[in-house]
């Protein structure tokens, strides 16, 4: 699994623990639409690796 990469998209309550646990034993980055929540860097070193698996945790609200 070195080449390959789990993408967390969406960094808020659920996504961020998800990211930590993960990334004890893959690479794992994190995507958020706001970038001051997000490493950047890390999420740029290993933009050329391979997605293995995309985790998408959308926001709950009452209008959703």
């Amino acid at each position: 699994m070195k080449n390959e990469k789990d993408i967390v998209a969406g960094l808020g309550e659920i996504g961020l623990p998800i990211l930590k646990v993960l990334s004890k034993t893959r690479t794992v980055v994190g995507y958020d639409i706001n970038s001051k929540i997000m490493n950047t860097k890390k999420f740029n070193a290993h933009k050329d690796l391979n997605t293995s698996f995309l985790h998408i945790c959308i926001p709950f609200s009452n209008r959703f």
